[in-house]
């Protein structure tokens, strides 16, 4: 958890200086040795992730984290209601797997939430994310995504991962 955190606030200083440059919002990280991860972080603090831990087919993995809790801690996913909505369009109800303050996508043989999402991402500017926590009221956070198709091609080579929206 604390490299999320750490990887977070780089990505976020990141964005804040391409922000400042007038250019895509998105911001790059690499640790040592690890594959190259994405992300833009909303006014409020969250966070849009690209990202994989290991390399190979399939291990590019979309992360939302939240700033607020989304579910009690266990150590196992719960797969939930969430709306994805790009640029002002219609809201979409979709199924990922919520962590205690994180959901995810993925592009794996039994869960394909990864590539209808990064699909409608490449074409848009907005994305406005609503969440169902299991404990509290719905919330949405909204995210800068533009330019996301630089973003999405640079994780994937750099996981040796074959993209999923060419």
């Amino acid at each position: 958890m604390r490299t999320k955190l750490i990887a977070g606030i780089a990505i976020a200083a990141c964005a804040g200086v391409a922000q400042a440059q007038g250019a895509s919002q998105w911001g790059y990280f690499e640790a040592d040795g690890q594959p190259l991860q994405a992300g833009v972080v909303s006014p409020d603090g969250g966070q849009l992730i690209l990202k994989c831990d290991d390399t190979g087919e399939g291990s590019v993995f979309a992360v939302i984290v939240s700033p607020q809790r989304l579910r009690p801690s266990t150590t196992r996913p719960q797969v939930r209601a969430l709306w994805l909505q790009f640029d002002g369009g219609n809201r979409e109800e979709v199924r990922w797997r919520y962590y205690e303050t994180s959901v995810t996508a993925l592009n794996t043989r039994r869960d394909q939430t990864l590539e209808p999402f990064l699909r409608d991402m490449v074409e848009a500017d907005q994305l406005t994310v609503r969440f169902d926590p299991a404990d509290s009221q719905p919330f949405s956070i909204n995210f800068t995504v533009t330019g996301a198709r630089e973003a999405i091609d640079r994780v994937f080579e750099s996981c040796e991962d074959e993209s999923i929206i060419d």
